[in-house]
């Protein structure tokens, strides 16, 4: 099965595989990333896959920051990191996105590395060479880089980010564990 999905480059597949109903994983089960944007892909009645639609025009800057969670995909662009779901884009880093704002004024920073922040850097800079990882359990996110010696965390029940003074330098996948 050839699918032809814009005229850029193919950058990343990732699926929305978590059912929604009994035997219905949704409308759209995978999503290709290219240098055009994020395309969406159907079931076709072979089993093979149609390119439906364009769903968004954000290109990801990051393919180490496509991370599956449950029924959205997470991905970073120029302007921040986004939660596709269906055909809706959401950006989940707005907060953290101001001009100028800084990854050192997030919470509990200072606390774990004292008055010896590291340099000063925007989200969009840490972002450029992050991982993300999902933690299913506890529907956390974390954004990592791996050249930095600390780990941004999001909260999908909380809406909220914080810091972990951790470092670390590559995902393992481990459904349904941490």
């Amino acid at each position: 099965n050839i699918n032809t999905v814009g005229n850029g480059t193919l950058l990343q597949l990732a699926s929305t595989t978590k059912p929604l109903s009994q035997g219905q994983f949704g409308q759209f089960p995978l999503y290709v990333f290219s240098t055009d944007g994020v395309f969406a892909m159907t079931v076709n009645s072979d089993g093979g896959y149609d390119s439906k639609q364009v769903v968004s025009r954000d290109v990801c800057n990051n393919v180490n920051s496509i991370a599956q969670i449950d029924g959205a995909i997470i991905f970073s662009t120029i302007n921040g990191l986004k939660l596709l779901s269906g055909t809706e884009v959401i950006s989940i880093s707005a907060s953290l996105e101001k001009q100028n704002e800084l990854i050192s004024n997030l919470p509990r920073l200072k606390e774990f590395l004292g008055e010896d922040l590291p340099e000063q850097i925007s989200f969009l800079d840490y972002m450029k060479q992050a991982f993300v990882s999902y933690d299913y359990v506890e529907q956390r996110l974390f954004v990592y880089n791996p050249n930095k010696p600390y780990t941004l965390v999001y909260s999908l029940k909380s809406k909220q980010w914080t810091t972990y003074q951790k470092q670390f330098t590559y995902p393992i996948n481990s459904y349904p564990e941490q």
